[in-house]
């Protein structure tokens, strides 16, 4: 990651001139927002406590990284979706390999007696949300209208990284991220048939609902964790009373935590770890466990959007906009544009970020710093790849 930014920001210096004659300013402008929005909203958070604390910045630098390597994917035009097309399998080839072969006798023992499966050094939440990330992408870079044998071969290469990745996700035991999965695929029916929308979306509703029914017919894993989320949901005592320390039943309870901290500090926030001075406040008791409290002190909120805003406030959720919502927001107009390579490109970086945000409700996406180097290496990369042949296009046309 550091040796990309070095190395980019040495081309851009070198050839300054062509740089900067094929920049626009006012992309440059959003972009590079949405890739400081993390580290302003620290500063801005920390600035106005005036608690300064250096260490709250390092899991959101790689965020800064990318700007270098954004600026020269779109310098260069590189398109990114065709790379990641072809290396998006890989890994979860590699990964498929690290589970079962790479030193599984070092996996914990916890994982192992409850049946899941992830390799010894990745959480499985973590493990089964990016294996099901990177083959719902994989998917999504099918060419359906083209023929030949290298289409045929991708095609193959594409559906291999998909399959393995469902697979790989249901064993990881892990629910995080498997809403997205009717979501995207109704995303990638409705861009990939290239009918009107009053036809497309009636068959994208019915294929993502079939592909989900039989998924939760067939898989005797994601039947029993389902109906588990279900049966702990309805049984939350939701009008009153300690609630259980279940898998839904404390991430329920730690939203409900994360709001009464956000209340008592909503402008600027608490900082990593500011509210253990409210933590066992006598509003909580009354719906939290010790057990509860205690672990959103030590492993936060298993919300991204929650754990920002108790952590910065409104910057934390200004934060959130500028970092994912932006970037959505780009992808989705760029779907409807009539550069292949521009439309491919947005339909990566939409279904990545919805992937994203769907596992964010249940767990942080943004919180370690190899997760943020994941993130921003896709979302910078496939943001200079739009731009940068956007910008071709509309040249083109102005001629």
């Amino acid at each position: 990651m550091v040796f990309a930014s070095f190395f980019c920001l040495l081309a851009l210096i070198k050839n300054k001139v062509d740089f900067l004659s094929s920049l626009q300013v006012q992309q440059f402008k959003i972009v590079s927002l949405c890739l400081i929005a993390y580290t302003l909203a620290i500063f801005l958070s920390q600035l106005c406590r005036g608690s300064f604390y250096h260490r709250a910045y390092l899991d959101t630098s790689p965020f800064l990284y990318f700007i270098p390597v954004y600026l020269f994917v779109a310098w260069r035009r590189i398109d990114i979706g065709r790379w990641l097309q072809l290396i998006m399998p890989i890994v979860v080839i590699g990964a498929y390999w690290s589970t079962f072969y790479h030193h599984r006798e070092l996996a914990n023992p916890d994982w192992v007696k409850d049946h899941r499966l992830a390799p010894y050094f990745l959480d499985p939440l973590v493990f089964g949300q990016l294996t099901l990330t990177l083959g719902l992408m994989s998917l999504s870079t099918i060419q359906v209208y083209k023929s030949g044998i290298k289409n045929i071969t991708l095609i193959t290469w594409s559906s291999i990284g998909f399959f393995l990745s469902i697979y790989l996700s249901i064993k990881s035991g892990s629910r995080t991220g498997w809403l997205a999965i009717p979501l995207v695929l109704f995303l990638i029916v409705v861009i990939k048939l290239k009918l009107s929308l009053w036809k497309s979306i009636p068959i994208g509703i019915f294929f993502s609902v079939l592909a989900s029914f039989i998924l939760y017919q067939t898989s005797p894993i994601i039947h029993d964790r389902i109906n588990l989320a279900f049966d702990e949901i309805i049984s939350y005592p939701w009008h009153g009373g300690i609630a259980p320390d279940t898998s839904v039943g404390l991430r329920i309870t730690f939203q409900r935590l994360g709001w009464f901290y956000f209340s008592q500090s909503p402008i600027y926030g608490w900082g990593t770890g500011g509210y253990t001075s409210i933590k066992d406040a006598p509003e909580v008791l009354s719906f939290s466990s010790q057990f509860a409290r205690d672990f959103v002190n030590s492993a936060l909120f298993h919300n991204e959007l929650t754990t920002q805003m108790v952590r910065y406030g409104l910057f934390g959720i200004t934060g959130y906009l500028l970092a994912v919502i932006v970037p959505l927001i780009i992808g989705f107009k760029s779907l409807s544009s009539n550069n292949p390579i521009v439309k491919k490109n947005a339909l990566l970086l939409v279904c990545f970020i919805i992937c994203q945000m769907i596992s964010g409700l249940t767990d942080e996406f943004l919180n370690l710093k190899g997760m943020v180097a994941f993130y921003a290496y896709l979302v910078s990369t496939l943001l200079g790849t739009i731009i940068a042949f956007s910008n071709q296009t509309q040249k083109i046309e102005s001629i």
